[in-house]
């Protein structure tokens, strides 16, 4: 789709917003970006946001580094 240069996704470093009403309960904003197909294997969903509704779970993941917070 967008190869490996991050610039090409149309997404990338856009703003993010929810998709439920909910509480965020994990905030992880602390890995660099990785171009594809590069992975951390330990950290396979990189920067991502968990938000809790109603017994839901969402994760938003592979996000910008420095896109989670503000």
């Amino acid at each position: 789709v967008g190869g490996e240069n991050l610039e090409n996704y149309a997404i990338f470093g856009e703003q993010i917003y929810s998709p439920i009403d909910g509480t965020i309960s994990v905030v992880v904003d602390k890995f660099d970006d990785q171009n594809p197909p590069i992975t951390d294997v330990g950290h396979l969903a990189g920067n991502h946001i968990l938000i809790v509704s109603g017994g839901v779970e969402v994760l938003l993941a592979h996000l910008k580094k420095r896109k989670c917070i503000g």
